[in-house]
């Protein structure tokens, strides 16, 4: 039976040592403290990076990092619009990138002449589109991994089939050996959307030209509370 979180586990585990740990959509900091306890402890060996653009969110996960004694030294969480203005370019590359970034919302795209230029987006030749940014998360993520890094991003499913500019991207990151593989996950897994999502594995270092699909559609029973149930 697999929860939002055991999935949180499955992309995590795939990635064992590393110095650092980032997630440029942050949110209220889950999957990063799901990294700590994965990993272990002592596993993260610099520190917790990331990125929220939501100034209550971003609070709350600086709150939830002391919550789970994450030491003052050992995370850096930034309030900031991951895309348009990345924070932490001293602090990567990192080695491991876990994200669930927003679905399929806007950005500036090229309404801004400069981010052609950004050396994030630059490689594919084209941007993603101004209203669908999922692959400009997944470029900035791939951007910011280590050569020996995994990034796991969890996507919206469009990506993998809709045209123009994001077709361009996806034959860039195959032609360039960058997915590892696609997990194929159902339909009412995480908080807030019902939509079956999918999580692509990125890395710089495949030994093969091969891409791994997995379906895990049929993977998860659905689990509901008792009616009445409290939290102990």
């Amino acid at each position: 039976m697999l929860k939002p979180f055991d999935l949180q586990a499955l992309y995590i585990i795939l990635c064992i040592k590393v110095a650092l740990v980032t997630d440029p959509a942050c949110g209220s900091g889950s999957l990063l403290l799901k990294a700590e306890k994965v990993l272990g402890h002592d596993k993260v060996r610099n520190g917790f990076f990331g990125q929220e653009i939501n100034i209550t969110t971003y609070n709350l996960c600086r709150i939830n990092m002391f919550l789970h004694d994450v030491g003052f030294d050992k995370f850096s969480i930034a309030c900031e619009d991951t895309l348009t203005a990345p924070q932490h370019w001293n602090d990567e590359p990192f080695e491991l990138i876990v994200s669930n970034p927003p679905y399929s919302i806007k950005w500036a795209g090229d309404d801004n002449p400069l981010l052609i230029s950004d050396p994030r987006f630059s490689p594919a030749g084209v941007l993603a589109p101004k209203s669908k940014a999922d692959l400009a998360f997944i470029m900035h993520a791939l951007s910011w991994l280590a050569a020996n890094g995994t990034a796991a991003i969890v996507c919206f499913p469009g990506i993998m089939y809709r045209g123009g500019a994001e077709q361009k991207i996806r034959k860039y990151l195959i032609d360039n050996n960058y997915v590892d593989c696609v997990i194929q996950l159902p339909s009412n897994l995480f908080f807030g959307t019902s939509i079956a999502t999918c999580i692509m594995v990125l890395k710089k270092n495949k030994t093969d030209n091969k891409v791994l699909f997995i379906d895990a559609t049929n993977e998860c029973i659905k689990v509901t509370k008792p009616r009445g149930y409290q939290r102990a």
